[in-house]
């Protein structure tokens, strides 16, 4: 479907040497219409109709982490017949699901988005995200509370970077003038 011929493509060494334009650049550079092929892009410099695909992957995120947020209260509930704890015992599953929000975006999750870019930062938010998922099969087997509150720490810590970097990108996506900046 999509055929690029060498002509179109950039090597690697070109791609490389490039920088990516910084918003000023972008905002210099408003009057181009379209996006070459051969040079590194901000959110800020795609059209409308190229930043619809960015948007739909990152609105997928956003339904992701309301679906882990609407499972909390559901955990909490099962967590207390199954372990025989206390609703405030439980309340503690809660606390650190969101204390991850309190710690994540202004120590690491900032850092990442700024050093890294957005791009790393949703890489990162998934890949703590997926191992604090994992740590669930552990904490089920020992039936471990102290686990599971970990578990869910580490979940919300992967969810808080996820949205360090989505809200701002989403606000960025597209031409300046139909930003919410």
């Amino acid at each position: 479907m999509f055929s690029f011929s060498k002509k179109e493509e950039p090597d690697l060494v070109e791609v490389l040497d490039q920088r990516r334009p910084s918003n000023v650049d972008a905002m210099n550079q408003q009057h181009r219409k379209s996006v070459s092929n051969r040079g590194l892009t901000g959110a800020s410099a795609l059209t409308v109709k190229q930043s619809i695909f960015p948007i739909t992957l990152v609105t997928i995120l956003f339904f992701l982490w309301g679906f882990a947020y609407g499972l909390l209260d559901v955990l909490n509930a099962k967590f207390q017949n199954s372990l025989g704890i206390t609703a405030a015992k439980a309340g503690g599953l809660q606390g650190a699901y969101f204390g991850a929000y309190l710690i994540g975006p202004p120590t690491y999750s900032g850092w990442i988005v700024r050093k890294f870019g957005y791009r790393w930062t949703f890489i990162a938010g998934l890949l703590i995200y997926g191992v604090g998922a994992l740590m669930f099969w552990p904490s089920a087997v020992y039936r471990s509370f102290a686990g599971f509150c970990g578990s869910l720490f580490i979940v919300g810590s992967g969810l808080s970077t996820l949205e360090t970097s989505a809200n701002p990108f989403i606000a960025t996506c597209g031409p300046p003038r139909l930003s919410e900046f």
